[in-house]
């Protein structure tokens, strides 16, 4: 425990300097500055680095919480296809910057109604990994999401055709412990801990993620998600 919050206090010291030090370098050029200062184009660049200190602080306190148990999921019916779109509307703005376009395929989504928690769902687990596909699409690309129902529940693959995963990274990439954050195609830094909450959000929820291997010559990342029907009915089975 006392190495995983020296590593929670670790990212949020990093990853927080950096932004602050950019709105520091903001005020101090508009104080100093003799000519006319365009103050909207200062305003939107400061506005961005306090997002990224926001961003860091939720994450980081997000898989706190969740790591302590101080957060319980809200189960609730929803409809995963809708949860879904919903997610990759919030990044349109992302995906419009890199041109990347979003496929999503439910062709074999025969239930789409199941009960879990939709925050979770959306916020922690699917935005999570979205943001890490974009980040290492290249631009121009591709992401493909694919929903299909089994027997106890459904699978959701997160596709894209980017830079991909190391073999050494892959296999620390959903511990908090091991700093796996690299730069996106463009130079995008994350916290390191997307994977990390994605992991511990979906075992909450009684369901598993995993890398899956692509075919031979094939580049990019598939991240398969497993989410049950219902958690209760998934435990009665298990029970029995």
């Amino acid at each position: 425990v006392t190495k995983e919050n020296q590593t929670l206090l670790s990212i949020l010291v990093h990853d927080i300097s950096n932004p602050i030090l950019i709105i520091k370098a903001f005020v101090e050029k508009t104080i100093n500055s003799k000519a006319e200062v365009d103050s909207k184009r200062l305003g939107i660049k400061a506005k961005l680095a306090l997002g990224a200190v926001l961003e860091t602080l939720a994450t980081v306190k997000n898989y706190h919480s969740a790591r302590v148990g101080k957060v319980v999921p809200k189960l609730d019916k929803l409809n995963i296809i809708e949860a879904i779109r919903s997610v990759v509307d919030q990044f349109e703005d992302k995906l419009i910057g890199k041109k990347i376009e979003v496929n999503i395929d439910d062709r074999f989504t025969d239930q789409k109604i199941i009960n879990s928690d939709l925050a979770w769902i959306k916020n922690q687990i699917c935005s999570n990994i979205l943001s890490n596909a974009i980040k290492f699409s290249y631009v121009g690309g591709t992401i493909k999401i694919e929903i299909r129902s089994i027997e106890y529940g459904v699978v959701i693959k997160f596709r894209d055709y980017g830079a991909g995963i190391s073999v050494e990274t892959r296999s620390k990439l959903f511990s908090s412990s091991a700093m796996t954050s690299t730069f996106g195609t463009l130079g995008e830094k994350g916290t390191g801990l997307g994977m990390p909450i994605v992991k511990e959000y979906v075992s909450r929820l009684r369901g598993t993620v995993e890398i899956s291997d692509l075919p031979p010559n094939e580049v990019g990342t598939c991240v398969q998600v497993f989410l049950p029907y219902d958690i209760d009915d998934l435990e009665d089975k298990a029970a029995s």
